[in-house]
């Protein structure tokens, strides 16, 4: 029996989508957050015209209850090594959604065709050499994913697309920025976490490709509509530098764009995760941002900051009391990580913490107080202890 090379392409992709369906029904879910993964087919066309339909993978979290929410949907980056690409997986930015979950928003997170799973050859948003960057086919490739995932979005009965946002991390940055100055309907607000493209932390530290030809784009884009936005970064950016995003937000302003820019200072290791790193940096400036936007939304900050005891030094385990061997072994860890996060305890011995999330101080008071007889406290919070005791 022998088959045409035509045959053979459609039985291999065929193949690919249910290995890739298989795959996805595998992956666990968070219940909480009502995490759920669709795919939705598109045509896109890369930098040399040529056109292919691949699956666009969707991840979905929801606010609890039965309402309608707005939809936010968050954007992720592009890696600088090639042999990443197919590690990447799907893109779920958890601790993100928890949060803008928790102020009442629906949040999609597309993993764009190319990244992930639906790696191949086929790469709609390459952009040509470092030094000769070509935008265009980039920006439309982003743009066009955005808005299928809103035309997605719209098909829900608990999604209230006539407000929406778009916000994303590093080239996730860019696609926000690129959709926002297209003002689509319904388009209330943008975030721009580290946004750029072409950085490279190992062999271009702080020196991106080509990053003139964004910033000319952005001075001559001219929007018919303005739609707010918001470009948060880190001083010590690796992929971009501290200078390079002051250039592209002074382009910006030039088209007639209209937003806020803010530098954070220096955080360990490399700025440009920031958006994972440093919640406490970031929070407050969104949720100033968000109370700008004309939509309805009930805003939930953060717990209030417990100031620092004195009661001992973040490292000196032996000083935390209660602490059986396991627990000591469970602070070993917690103090190895990055902020925010919180450690919980109560006199039983029981103990809870978390990290990376928005609500890392209650979630590890609420870890502590499973099965608790007595009520669990904060020990420490971020890199400071803040017991007293009793």
């Amino acid at each position: 029996m022998s088959f045409s090379p035509f045959r053979i392409k459609v039985l291999a992709l065929a193949l690919l989508v249910n290995a890739q369906a298989s795959a996805l029904a595998q992956e666990p879910r968070d219940t909480e957050l009502r995490e759920s993964v669709v795919s939705i087919d598109i045509t896109l066309t890369d930098l040399y015209s040529r056109s292919e339909t691949r699956p666009l993978i969707v991840t979905v979290f929801r606010p609890p209850g039965d309402g309608v929410h707005p939809v936010l949907i968050f954007n992720h980056g592009r890696p600088a090594i090639d042999s990443k690409f197919k590690e990447m997986g799907r893109q779920r930015f958890h601790s993100v959604a928890r949060f803008f979950t928790a102020q009442g928003f629906v949040v999609m997170v597309p993993t764009r065709v190319g990244y992930g799973q639906t790696h191949s050859s086929f790469d709609p948003e390459y952009a040509g050499p470092c030094l000769t960057q070509q935008l265009k086919s980039r920006e439309e490739a982003v743009s066009r994913q955005v808005m299928a995932t809103l035309e997605f979005a719209r098909t829900q009965d608990y999604v209230d697309a006539s407000r929406w946002i778009v916000a994303g991390q590093s080239v996730g940055g860019f696609t926000a920025i690129t959709v926002a100055n297209r003002a689509p309907e319904g388009l209330v607000g943008a975030i721009n976490f580290s946004g750029g493209y072409g950085g490279d932390p190992v062999y271009r530290r702080e020196n991106p490709c080509s990053p003139s030809v964004w910033e000319r784009a952005l001075s001559q884009v001219k929007p018919i509509k303005t739609v707010s936005t918001l470009w948060l970064y880190w001083s010590n950016d690796f992929y971009f530098g501290s200078e390079v995003p002051r250039r592209w937000f002074r382009g910006f302003q030039e088209g007639g764009g209209a937003g806020k820019f803010v530098q954070f200072k220096d955080i360990k290791g490399d700025g440009h995760s920031g958006l994972l790193r440093d919640l406490d940096a970031w929070i407050p400036e969104v949720l100033d941002f968000l109370k700008t936007l004309p939509i309805q939304i009930t805003l939930k900050a953060p717990a209030p900051m417990p100031p620092p005891s004195g009661f001992a030094q973040l490292s000196d385990i032996d000083k935390v009391p209660f602490l059986g061997e396991k627990g000591k072994d469970g602070y070993r860890n917690f103090i190895t990580k990055d902020s925010t996060k919180a450690f919980a305890i109560n006199s039983e011995g029981r103990w809870g913490w978390s990290n990376g999330q928005w609500d890392s101080r209650s979630r590890a008071l609420e870890f502590c107080n499973r099965g608790a007889k007595s009520p669990c406290r904060l020990y420490a919070v971020n890199e400071d202890v803040v017991w007293l005791p009793k």
